[in-house]
């Protein structure tokens, strides 16, 4: 926009002139009849068109737009005027020119000044764009850094008095309210764990003394150790359940545990579901097999996944398999209902012939997630097969 005033102006200040002789000019030649000569030096009168410049006359000629202003060779300029009688007036304006011997050298100049400016505007965008977003990114960086044992308190008063401080004042109240429900879920899980635990501890001291001191049948001793195997899972159990409820790193495991005993003791404290059944019973793995993952981790998953296959599985076989660091349960049930499949690890989620709650394979899935274990569930015509990978559990911590 400077730069095309600076052409207008210009054009101007030449018209101006061109326009005052053309009119000294055509008042003389209406008094005396005779056209007389311009005054200005680089101003001509042409009473026939063929005595004009070549440069002119041959843009005047090939063009039919009437114009007054023509770009002549070798840097001539021409602005014209037009009189009666065909009378044309000629400037010359070569000479006379600043703007158009100087356009590179503004046009130059206007381009630095307006990538310097850019560049300053950028930097000051840039700057006062961090000014104002430092308390945010400061209250972005308390929150995600915040240490859930110990949530800041009061820090909304630190915040300027606009939309940050509005959004600080709301995540202190949010952040007062989970305090109060983290307080209440440990006070809870303190006394939960110490209510189970009492009764858990009376049925391990229960059995032992009648182990010791009284004469016991093969059938009554067996039944003894089924509850002592039954209340030592349980124990685990409750230990891995409290555990979900806390965020820490359990889940980042390092050591591999035998995991055949394992399966082998939750398949005879399970062994009641498959009485009068011909199942048979697969296990591949041997005695060095190791997995990634906690024993009392493994024991209710493997609680839930056998309970499901044992209690579902009416003959054929269930299998389970040890190998490269993952568990693969295998059934010949018959296969999971196809409205099942979608929403099986939804809590209360149950098939119509299941005689549980339908919460066993949710935290089944609860457990997965915790311990960074993946579950991949297949179906088949014959039943389903379901594996546990442990390698994405035994990658260290970062």
């Amino acid at each position: 926009m400077s730069f095309m005033f600076l052409f207008t102006v210009e054009d101007e200040f030449l018209e101006r002139d061109l326009r005052r002789e053309q009119e000294r000019l055509t008042t003389s030649y209406k008094k005396t009849g005779i056209w007389g000569s311009p005054a200005p030096q680089h101003m001509h009168l042409y009473h026939d068109p063929d005595d004009l410049p070549y440069d002119l006359k041959d843009q005047m000629i090939s063009t039919a737009e009437i114009r007054s202003e023509f770009y002549g060779d070798q840097g001539r300029h021409y602005h014209i005027a037009r009189l009666p009688e065909k009378v044309i007036l000629v400037a010359e304006v070569k000479d006379k020119l600043i703007i158009r011997p100087l356009r590179k050298t503004i046009l130059t100049a206007y381009s630095v000044m307006m990538v310097l400016l850019t560049m300053v505007g950028c930097f000051v965008a840039h700057y006062l764009a961090r000014r104002t977003l430092k308390p945010l990114i400061s209250l972005a960086e308390m929150v995600q850094y915040a240490n859930p044992e110990k949530l800041p308190e009061k820090f909304a008063r630190n915040y300027p008095s606009n939309e940050i401080g509005v959004l600080a004042a709301i995540l202190e109240k949010s952040l007062e309210r989970i305090r109060c429900f983290i307080n209440r879920e440990q006070k809870f899980n303190r006394d939960v764990s110490h209510d189970l635990r009492t009764p858990i501890t009376v049925v391990s001291g229960a059995v032992e003394v009648l182990q010791k001191r009284y004469q016991l049948s093969p059938d009554t001793a067996a039944l003894i150790h089924r509850i002592e195997v039954a209340n030592k899972h349980m124990e685990r159990t409750v230990e891995t359940l409290l555990s979900l409820a806390h965020e820490n790193n359990t889940a980042q495991l390092k050591e591999k545990i035998k995991a055949l005993p394992i399966v082998e003791n939750t398949i005879l404290q399970l062994g009641h579901l498959l009485q009068n059944k011909p199942v048979e019973i697969c296990i591949q793995g041997n005695t060095s097999s190791k997995l990634s993952v906690q024993a009392g981790v493994l024991e209710i998953l493997l609680s839930n996944l056998l309970g499901n296959a044992f209690e579902y599985t009416e003959s054929g076989y269930v299998s389970i398999e040890i190998k490269n660091n993952q568990l693969i349960i295998s059934d010949t049930a018959g296969g999971m209902d196809e409205s099942m499949r979608d929403t099986m690890f939804t809590e209360y989620s149950k098939g119509r012939d299941s005689s549980g709650f339908g919460i066993g394979l949710s935290i089944v899935k609860r457990i997965c997630e915790h311990h960074k274990i993946d579950i991949i569930v297949e179906h088949n015509g014959k039943g389903t097969r379901i594996i546990l990978d442990f390698n994405c559990s035994a990658l260290p911590a970062k």
